[in-house]
């Protein structure tokens, strides 16, 4: 009986298993901070770089962290919460020209200068609904 060979590095299921730990992120109720997915990535890339099962194992650790420092950075990038709901004097810059469908209208903006020096720089969507959105 011959010993079973090794999953190559970038495989199918390799890819599944990384597949497999980026869809069980969607299941987590809060992501741990941006600098513990980055130091969890170092044993995972341990067990990946190993030629048996556990290189599975690894690649799905792998898809679970890098999901959860891209998720954590995407989350970074939100408006923070103690300025949500409040009313903001800004000047910017239109990003290319307004979106229109059926629900309103929209276009990005660059914030050039603000009462609050937290969105100066920034890229927001700024949107219009309903009915009063104009033509």
């Amino acid at each position: 009986m011959s010993p079973r060979e090794p999953s190559p590095p970038l495989g199918i299921g390799v890819a599944v298993a990384m597949l497999a730990g980026v869809a069980l992120v969607q299941l987590f109720p809060a992501l741990p901070p941006r600098w513990l997915s980055w130091l969890a990535l170092l044993p995972c890339l341990w067990l990946w770089s190993r030629a048996d099962v556990r290189r599975i194992a690894g690649a799905l650790l792998v898809g679970i962290a890098w999901a959860c420092a891209c998720g954590q950075a995407a989350m970074d990038e939100r408006l923070p919460q103690a300025l949500s709901g409040g009313d903001f004097r800004i000047e910017g810059r239109v990003l290319g020209l307004p979106m229109r469908d059926e629900e309103g209208q929209r276009f990005d903006l660059r914030i050039e200068s603000a009462d609050e020096a937290k969105l100066r720089g920034a890229r927001v969507r700024v949107s219009w609904h309903g009915q009063g959105a104009p033509a």
